[in-house]
């Protein structure tokens, strides 16, 4: 294979002012993501990028923004090769904050022994290098930024884009702590809309496949306790008891259709005298920011809130008995 030189990198001042300026835009509106990517690979020589969230449990990517891929194997790894990097684990183990090289998360000789770089790296120039960096880490998912770099371009590239990576961590957890901020009051302000308490309730939020990409603290206790609700090998949730998980299949499959956006609540019991009503609400794109990172920038219609709220089971009805004296 040839390898033809591509732009050298270019971490100036006036890039690095871009940059961090362009990752608090996409604090607030993420769609922005994407300008921020083409503008890091444009400083970093061309290469390509990807920001992603990634369950800790099963190891797989939920979503991803990226920039350079060749849209076929973004096709090829949503649909096949999500679970299939061997990196993931050692990922999942590296300090929040921290911009390593991808040989120093996993060898290149173990690497090269895997079906992930046989048939998805080799074929995209030999895309063996780059570097990888965790933002934040919580709630059983992480977020991370990472680049892909050309084995013959690894020399000239791999250094200085890590080290401008590095450059950039303040500025892109920040984005990330104000986006999951922002987004988390808003989610809230939704729930509060469906008249029900934010304070007592565990709130969810799936995809249109059912993969859970957000848990405040009281979703992931039911998620962790598995009484409730359990989540699968693929990140996705479901109900424990039957007639619950099959109105949530039902609300997923009303959100992909535009003229139903409204399903009616449902009712999960968890003991003789406790249950939940359990409401489903498609997101809009006048919710606000989101408090993860959406699969290639989509709008947060491609999303559904689960909402559980406790309540006491209805008591039987006693008959009365007759009063005498």
């Amino acid at each position: 294979m040839v390898c033809e030189i591509q732009t050298m990198p270019s971490d100036t001042d006036s890039n690095f002012d871009l940059l961090t300026s362009l990752a608090n835009a996409a604090a607030l509106d993420q769609r922005k993501w994407a300008w921020f990517l083409q503008a890091l690979s444009d400083a970093a020589g061309g290469i390509k990028l990807h920001l992603f969230s990634q369950d800790q449990t099963t190891r797989s990517v939920l979503s991803h923004i990226t920039h350079g891929y060749d849209s076929k194997y973004l096709d090829s790894f949503e649909t096949y090769y999500r679970t299939m990097d061997v990196r993931s684990s050692r990922i999942a183990r590296l300090p929040v904050g921290r911009a390593v090289i991808n040989r120093d998360v996993l060898s290149d000789e173990e690497m090269m022994r895997t079906e992930f770089y046989a048939e998805w790296l080799r074929p995209q120039e030999d895309i063996l290098g780059g570097g990888v960096m965790v933002l934040e880490r919580g709630a059983g998912r992480l977020t991370a930024i990472g680049g892909s770099i050309r084995r013959c371009d690894r020399s000239r590239l791999e250094a200085p884009f890590v080290r401008l990576l590095q450059r950039l961590a303040p500025a892109l957890q920040n984005a990330m702590t104000v986006s999951r901020t922002l987004g988390e009051l808003a989610l809230e302000n939704r729930v509060l809309r469906d008249s029900l308490d934010p304070e007592i309730s565990a709130i969810l939020a799936l995809d249109r496949n059912g993969r859970l990409h957000y848990t405040n603290s009281r979703g992931e206790k039911l998620c962790r306790e598995g009484r409730v609700v359990q989540v699968n090998w693929n990140a996705q949730l479901r109900f424990v008891e039957p007639q619950a998980q099959a109105a949530l299949a039902r609300a997923l499959h009303d959100n992909r259709l535009p003229e139903i956006r409204v399903s009616p609540p449902f009712f999960m019991p968890e003991s003789p005298r406790m249950q939940y009503i359990c409401r489903t609400t498609p997101l809009g794109p006048d919710d606000g920011p989101l408090p993860w990172i959406a699969p290639a920038g989509r709008l947060a219609s491609d999303f559904l809130l689960l909402a559980l709220a406790p309540m006491a089971r209805p008591t039987p009805r006693v008959s009365r008995q007759p009063i005498i004296g």
